[in-house]
C-alpha cells in the first residue's frame, strides 16, 4: 500500500490547494504518492513523507513505502560532515 498524504486545516477553505513540499493536495481531500513522488521527496529532504509529516497536526500520512531499502539508500542525498572550504576566502 502506497503511502497516503491528507491535509485538513480548519483554517483554510475546502478544496484549498497546499503545496507540501512539492506535492499538492487540496484541504480535506488526499493523494496517493507514486514511486516517483517518494524518490523526489527522498532526495531532496533526505527523509521520506511519513518520517517529514509524521508529526504534523494538519497533514496526515498512512500506508507504506513502494520503495526497496536500495533505492532509499540511492535517492538520499549525500551528507559530508567536512565542512566545504571557499579556496578564493583563504580556507578560513
Amino acid at each position: 500500500m502506497a503511502y497516503k498524504l491528507e491535509v485538513n486545516h480548519p483554517h483554510f477553505p475546502k478544496g484549498f490547494e497546499f503545496d507540501c513540499d512539492g506535492i499538492l493536495v487540496k484541504n480535506g481531500e488526499s493523494v496517493t504518492l507514486s514511486k516517483e513522488d517518494e524518490l523526489l521527496f527522498l532526495g531532496r529532504w533526505g527523509q521520506d513523507v511519513k518520517h517529514f509529516y509524521g508529526h504534523g497536526t494538519h497533514a496526515k500520512v498512512t500506508g507504506s513505502s513502494e520503495l526497496s531499502a536500495k533505492e532509499k539508500a540511492d535517492a538520499k542525498p549525500e551528507v559530508s560532515d567536512t565542512p566545504e572550504i571557499d579556496e578564493k576566502d583563504g580556507g578560513e
